[in-house]
């Protein structure tokens, strides 16, 4: 185990700059996850940590030894790829121990950690058959498992579930969960997929166009987004955003209008009267009201019932689209005109350049 700290790292190729002073650390022992958009530069950040890339600046530290000109074989860490790269003609175990016969480890302790690592991902009645004989998810342990047995001081991930079905990559995750804790290592991870970013991590890096946008554990991210970009990116679906101006302040919160129409937003102590903001709401928040006392009318499109839940799509009378997440089956009808009433103590506000106007207290 090891903890992994980056300081200021910079990559460019060329003129062109990918990663712009980006400052992390992954403590001992956690799962870190980076995440964002294609083109973000998480990719590019892992395999630099890895070796597979050279930085332009800056200091990569593993386990308190600065790795950032060590060779990738030299920096104790194992890499998991999207595609799972076993070689067909060999079997489980063969490619299990392939790389600990390159290493040169002798064969008794080849065996003890071929069996172990096997028993830890459940492969013993897998390790003579081929990959061609194996299904997806068997496959990939089995890339997990090569891993393993080389006990690095650092796990990497590079999006490793994309290649599977939805539901396999439900009890993939599962299984890296309980692999974390079995092995209690330091792991980083690397998707687009924010509901994996959620579900698995102790601790999240968004990234930008090669920037860090927040670090932190996945609810203070959702429940409390630095930027705009974070507060549209972290959610599934994403928080709905509208426009509006700052009517009035006080110390309890902000009036803020929305085409004529104001909504309260507490716990603000910022904003200023005509200043320009984002409104942003959850689907969460958005609750159905009596049409005389709703705080916003809309009519109803897209229903999506999902039994436990429905994502009910709608449009503001002021032309504006949003998602409503509402419990159970009992949804309005299409094309029909509802009251919504958000919750004053829910809402976000983001200011013209997308920084959070932040909470008081």
């Amino acid at each position: 185990m090891a903890e992994v700290r980056l300081s200021n790292i910079n990559k460019s190729y060329g003129d062109q700059q990918v990663l712009f002073d980006v400052s992390i650390t992954a403590d001992d022992g956690e799962f870190v996850v980076f995440v964002g958009p294609s083109g973000c530069g998480k990719s590019t950040l892992l395999r630099s940590i890895a070796g597979l890339e050279t930085i332009s600046s800056g200091q990569i530290m593993l386990g308190g030894e600065d790795v950032s000109g060590v060779i990738p074989s030299q920096r104790g860490v194992a890499m998991v790829f999207q595609s799972y790269a076993l070689y067909p003609h060999m079997t489980v175990q063969g490619n299990i121990a392939f790389g600990l016969e390159m290493a040169g480890l002798d064969k008794q302790a080849r065996a003890e950690r071929i069996e172990e690592a096997a028993r830890i991902l459940q492969l013993e009645d897998y390790l003579d058959r081929r990959p061609s004989q194996l299904s997806g998810g068997q496959r990939q342990r089995v890339a997990i498992g090569r891993a393993i047995v080389k006990q690095p001081k650092v796990f990497l991930f590079d999006e490793p579930l994309s290649n599977l079905d939805a539901a396999l990559r439900i009890q993939m995750r599962v299984e890296l969960e309980n692999l974390h804790s079995a092995l209690g290592s330091t792991m980083i991870y690397v998707t687009h997929d924010q509901v994996e970013a959620m579900t698995m991590a102790d601790k999240i890096v968004v990234l930008n166009l090669g920037k860090v946008e927040q670090v932190g554990p996945p609810l203070e991210l959702y429940h409390r987004p630095e930027t705009k970009f974070v507060a549209g990116f972290i959610g599934a679906p994403s928080m709905n955003f509208l426009d509006g101006t700052v009517s009035g302040s006080d110390g309890n919160g902000a009036t803020v209008s929305y085409s004529g129409t104001s909504l309260q937003a507490d716990g603000f102590s910022g904003p200023k009267a005509g200043n320009s903001v984002t409104i942003g709401i959850r689907p969460e928040h958005l609750h159905f009201a009596e049409l005389d006392a709703a705080t916003l009318k809309a009519r109803v499109g897209t229903v999506e019932a999902l039994g436990a839940e429905s994502f009910i799509h709608v449009t503001t009378e002021q032309g504006d689209p949003l998602v409503v997440r509402n419990p159970g089956d009992d949804t309005p009808a299409r094309d029909t005109l509802i009251g919504l009433a958000p919750e004053p103590k829910r809402l976000h506000l983001f200011d013209e350049t997308g920084g959070s106007l932040r909470q008081s207290g």
